[in-house]
Formats: structure tokens, C-alpha cells, sequence
């Protein structure tokens, strides 16, 4: 396990468990690139369900980790009466496409679809299950530590 300034990775930023199902989002590794330095990150999917059983990379940047989490937290906050809804996409939109969805019902679903980075984008996974409100309240406090925790090393410019 390593350590990135106060993250031990990998580091969970979605975990979702319906019963029959498991889907999470981990950041395994951070680094820097460019001249800049900008930060990069290499994200996994785990699923578990439906006779599957599967670990692999995606297309995720920290820029979109940033802003999906200013969406989710805006669309919990205005909480389930008005049908919200958070996307967390790559800018392709072809490669990672999960959303999450609140009902007038206080019920959370969750959907999308992620192709396989390792697979160049030749296999992946389609799922749908539903969010507890308390694992809503776990991936934005996870989503909240882990965007701090980078604002740390490069300070608040810049680094989405």
C-alpha cells in the first residue's frame, strides 16, 4: 500500500454494495506529468454481480473526479424531490458513463456503463443497482478527502 500525502492508495472513492451486488471506484496510484506538473491518476473498477467478478482501469481524470463531485453533492443536496441526478463521465462520454439518480421516493439509483482501459475499450461492464443514502454520504465524504488532500500538494490553482 502507498501513501500520497495523507491518502493511503488505493484509495476507495465509491463503494456501493446492493446485497447481490458490489461496485466500487479506487484511485490506485497519483503522479504528476507535463510541465506543470499536473496531477494524474490511475483509477480501477471492481464489480461483483450477475456471474461476474471483475477488476480494470477506466478512463477517469481528477478533473472529472472534481466535478462529479460538485455535481453529486448539489444533487444530494436538493435531495430526491426533485429527480437529481450526478454524472460521472469521461469527455468522450463513450468509455465511463455512470450515473446516479434520486427519485421522489428517497430511493438512489445507479447505472452506467465502463469499458476496460487494459482491453482497449473491447470489453466492460453495463450495470444497475440502487444507493443507500448513507453510501451517498461515504462517497462524498471520500470524494471530499481525496480532492482536499490534492489541493494540499498543489495548492488551491489549478489542479482541476
Amino acid at each position: 500500500m502507498d501513501n500520497f500525502n495523507g491518502i493511503s492508495l488505493p484509495f476507495r472513492l465509491i463503494g456501493l454494495n446492493s446485497g447481490d451486488q458490489l461496485f466500487a471506484l479506487e484511485c490506485k496510484e497519483i503522479g504528476t506529468f507535463g510541465r506543470k506538473e499536473d496531477l494524474t491518476g490511475t483509477f480501477e473498477v471492481i464489480y461483483k454481480g450477475s456471474g461476474i467478478d471483475c477488476r480494470f482501469e477506466c478512463d477517469i481524470t481528477i478533473g472529472i473526479l472534481h466535478y462529479f463531485y460538485s455535481e453529486l453533492d448539489t444533487a444530494y443536496d436538493i435531495l430526491f424531490s426533485k429527480n437529481a441526478k450526478a454524472v460521472l463521465s469521461d469527455y468522450n462520454n463513450d468509455k465511463t458513463n455512470i450515473v446516479f439518480e434520486f427519485d421522489d421516493k428517497c430511493r438512489c439509483k445507479v447505472f452506467g456503463t465502463i469499458k476496460n482501459r487494459s482491453d482497449q475499450y473491447r470489453s466492460g461492464i453495463e450495470f444497475t443497482m440502487s444507493a443507500e443514502q448513507s453510501e451517498i454520504c461515504d462517497t462524498l465524504a471520500a470524494l471530499d478527502k481525496f480532492l482536499d488532500e490534492l489541493r494540499k500538494v498543489k495548492g488551491d490553482l489549478d489542479i482541476f
